[in-house]
């Protein structure tokens, strides 16, 4: 269960409230800039059991698959 805040066009945040990630947090900022739209992103996931992330990826690895996937999704948006 998840509880969304959102300020349209401006913020969008996630509260999970419940469930085995309950006390997780994302947060999606959207700024404008002259080649589009820049999306910031700030997860703090709380995972348990078998949701955890495990050692062999490391943060810096997660960190950029998620932006290939991020960059990916932009590329298909604009077409």
């Amino acid at each position: 269960m998840a509880k969304h805040v959102a300020t349209p066009s401006v913020l969008h945040e996630v509260y999970v409230i419940g469930g085995k990630s309950r006390g997780s947090y994302i947060r999606q900022e959207f700024i404008e800039i002259p080649e589009g739209t820049k999306i910031l992103v700030d997860a703090n996931l709380k995972l348990t059991g078998n949701m955890r992330i495990p050692k062999l990826l490391n943060s810096a690895k997660l960190s950029k698959h998620y932006s290939c996937l991020i960059d990916y999704l932009g590329k298909v948006c604009e077409d």
